[in-house]
């Protein structure tokens, strides 16, 4: 065979086995390494667990036949298109688009169908026999009328025949730059991963390249004549250069995927400790009924012995009672009987023998004191327990909870987090798992893209980008108020309380207007629900001791931290009708008047029955048009007949600089008639005295940081400390009258209300419907 016709010779076709495998394990020399055996799972459909049909991608690089994928999207996909892989749960959109737009997996088509043909193209023949002079030459032009090839010499004796004179010819280039196909099309015997210059690229060519900026396959000719200028690379080299690329993130992800695997066999054994835990906790609790009710029992066999005693004592009196009774009746018996028979049948000389021994015994029996007295018989009774359900959480002992890290931020971190932190790993805590263990939730990180070639999901610049921006803000904004104004001042979380209890679920439902607690420990709760209004009495158990419900039409307007109720009712424009209610119980009226306020924000009851309202505007008196509103806050004292006993407004102020009210709030008064204002407009909470004089003012200034993104709430405890609660702060402090800054305490519950407890603890009414009660001091 000469070497034209081997040119033209089509080589075998060749398995996958013998291309692109075989090639790409050659060139890293890896052959050993492989098999060749690709596993079937690989192949195979995760739907329909059948070799691929028509397979297509998903942008998470999971591939489903084309039917199957079709009817996941049809039974799972949203309005918008939107459905989840199967798989891994990546959210993927085909919007407008269909199923069939979603790019073919032509790797794993072709490896489940190794009968693919993937023949080389035949080469391009540059030497053609002129049609003229028949010789195979170089051909260098084409006539477009003829459809011939000619030589250079044919061309121009072409061009010179009259018969052929009009004829147009073209040069061979432009002949093939016309009819040069721009990409091969695709079949299902001839599949095209790569889009193709022209029907002459053959892979398997040495001078194959590859076009970075048009994304196409290029033989050397394509290359030379149209890409010249492009970014061009041997296509092998794109190869080997993404092998070598991908290596290092892939060992990344397998790292990541051990380290996963392992975290969850943690979570396997964790779920069989939680298991076995569940089991012996029911098992102790049923255990610790069992004793206690052996305990009952045994005290019921106690108390029935104890009954059975008493009760034979007193049927033993109540026998010797009956049988003296009986004995005396028959000794009046006898005497009766045989004296009326002697008297009825006896003779004279009978009736005068036995007079002296009737008379004798007669008298006996009549001297003889009756046993007619009471039996004093023993008096038993049952007494009603005093039980409730923190003395049975006492008598079975309280379920303490501790917690026990489940989670691993990343392969790489978890150890040296866990070891610098001092909190137990999982493996920690299966092996000596107590009654404190408590699996936490697994953490919760955004997805975000990446680039797979520069950082894996656990690389330091990704960790970096995960971080929660919430939590940063929170740690600079603490850190910096520490770090501001309280660098002195001693701080306390309140995560304990001393004793917690959770309102009675009528309580609950309704709205929770105010909350107080009185000299008793007794907590006044004011509630609204549909249609009505009522201040309950509960005490320090969590049981409801009384209620007092609201006059219809009447409100519920403010609870006072001693728990003392102000109910409102309007009468007109800016005119109120105010009641103060007792907080013993009973609902006695402390103080009843009518009054006039302008933009009305809150009553607190003060003493004597007079009330302090703080509202944000007041009343001016002008000339020409009377009585008028004028913006500003001010708190003024009303006395019993509704008259202002004690205005203050900012306008007092001007010579010190100070504006303190724009839209005062909550008021609390204390026992020398000292109050206090908070005023979360102004960021300000301010004392003054009975007479009106600032006692101090604490809070944002235009100098200095800021303290408050409040106030809201205020009260006072029996060492004269003020309280003062920011509740977006989620921080209590405790002022001086002075103004001075002695504690700060930090909650970790949503506050609703705040209160001081007789005996000095805080009283805590949290959103979720429970009462904490803290040491504080």
């Amino acid at each position: 065979m000469d070497g034209a016709a081997q040119d033209d010779a089509v080589p075998p076709s060749p398995t996958w086995c013998d291309m692109n495998l075989e090639l790409a394990l050659l060139r890293e020399g890896k052959m050993e390494e492989h098999c060749g055996v690709v596993p079937r799972g690989f192949l195979c459909c995760r739907l329909c667990e059948e070799e691929f049909r028509q397979p297509k991608f998903l942008p998470c690089l999971h591939s489903f036949c084309k039917d199957c994928l079709q009817a996941h999207v049809k039974k799972y996909a949203d309005e918008d298109g939107y459905f989840g892989c199967p798989i891994c749960g990546t959210e993927t959109t085909l919007r407008q688009q269909k199923v069939e737009k979603l790019p073919d997996n032509l790797f794993a088509r072709r490896l489940s169908n190794p009968a693919i043909s993937l023949q080389k193209p035949p080469k391009r023949d540059k030497s053609r026999s002129c049609r003229d002079c028949g010789q195979k030459s170089e051909i260098s032009f084409h006539c477009i009328n003829c459809d011939d090839f000619l030589c250079q010499m044919c061309s121009e004796s072409h061009q010179q025949q009259e018969e052929t004179a009009s004829h147009s010819t073209q040069t061979i280039q432009d002949y093939e730059a016309q009819n040069k196909p721009r990409s091969r099309p695709a079949s299902p015997d001839t599949p095209s991963v790569l889009s193709q210059c022209c029907e002459y690229y053959d892979a398997y060519d040495i001078g194959a390249m590859f076009c970075v900026d048009c994304d196409m396959a290029l033989c050397a000719e394509c290359h030379t004549k149209s890409h010249q200028e492009h970014r061009c690379a041997e296509l092998t080299a794109v190869s080997q250069n993404f092998e070598i690329k991908i290596k290092p993130p892939l060992d990344q992800l397998t790292n990541d995927a051990k380290s996963l695997k392992k975290t969850l066999k943690d979570l396997e054994i964790a779920e069989k400790v939680v298991e076995k835990q569940q089991i012996r906790l029911q098992a102790d609790v049923k255990n610790r009924t069992k004793v206690l009710c052996d305990l009952i029992m045994e005290y019921e066999n106690v108390l029935l012995s104890e009954v059975d005693k008493s009760q034979s004592h007193n049927r033993e009196c109540i026998q010797q009672k009956r049988n003296d009774i009986e004995l005396h009746l028959a000794s009046i018996q006898a005497v009766t009987d045989l004296t009326e028979k002697l008297v009825s049948f006896g003779s004279e000389e009978e009736k005068v023998s036995l007079r002296k021994k009737i008379g004798r015994r007669v008298r006996e029996l009549c001297e003889t004191e009756l046993p007619t007295q009471a039996v004093n018989l023993v008096s038993l009774n049952l007494c009603e327990p005093d039980v409730n359900v923190e003395k049975i959480c006492d008598l079975f002992g309280e379920l303490k909870t501790g917690m026990a890290s489940c989670s691993r931020r990343s392969s790489r971190s978890h150890i040296s987090t866990t070891q610098e932190s001092g909190h137990p790993s999982v493996s920690d805590s299966i092996e000596s798992h107590d009654n404190d263990t408590e699996i936490t939730e697994l953490e919760d990180y955004e997805e975000r893209d990446h680039d797979m070639l520069s950082a894996s999901n656990t690389s330091e610049t990704f960790r970096a980008i995960q971080e929660e921006p919430e939590e940063q803000e929170q740690e600079q904004s603490n850190s910096s108020f520490q770090s501001s104004t309280q660098d002195e001042v001693p701080s306390l979380t309140l995560d304990t309380p001393a004793k917690e209890l959770a309102l009675p679920s009528n309580i609950q439902r309704d709205c929770i207007k105010g909350m107080g607690v009185n000299q008793s420990g007794d907590i006044i709760i004011g509630a609204a629900s549909a249609g009505s209004q009522c201040v309950y009495y509960v005490e320090k158990r969590g049981i409801i001791r009384g209620q007092i419900p609201v006059e219809k039409g009447w409100n519920i307007h403010s609870v006072a931290p001693d728990g003392k109720v102000a109910v409102a009712v309007t009468r007109g424009d800016n005119r109120y009708k105010v009641k103060v209610l007792s907080n013993d119980g009973c609902g006695t009226v402390l103080a009843n008047l009518h009054l006039e306020s302008f933009g009305l924000n809150y009553v607190a009851p003060y003493s004597h029955g007079q009330v302090i309202i703080s509202s944000s505007r007041y009343a001016q008196l002008n000339r020409n048009y009377g009585k008028s509103a004028k913006s500003g806050g001010n708190v003024a004292v009303y006395n019993k007949d509704g008259q202002i006993t004690l205005h203050i407004t900012n306008e007092d102020f001007v010579d010190e600089g100070l504006y303190l009210f724009e839209k005062p709030q909550h008021i609390a008064a204390d026992a020398d008639e000292n109050f206090f204002v908070c005023d979360p407009s102004t960021h300000i909470v301010s004392g003054f005295n009975k007479d009106g004089v600032l006692l101090f003012e604490y809070g944002n200034t235009d100098s200095d940081e800021e303290i408050y993104q409040g106030p809201d709430l205020v009260c006072v405890d029996r060492k004269k400390n003020v309280l003062v609660t920011d509740k977006r702060e989620g921080r209590i402090d405790l002022l001086t009258y002075e103004g001075q800054l002695q504690k700060c305490l930090f909650l970790e519950d949503v506050v609703k209300f705040v209160s001081v407890s007789s005996d000095n603890k805080l009283v805590i009414g949290t959103t979720e419907g429970t009462i904490k009660f803290y040491e504080y001091l």
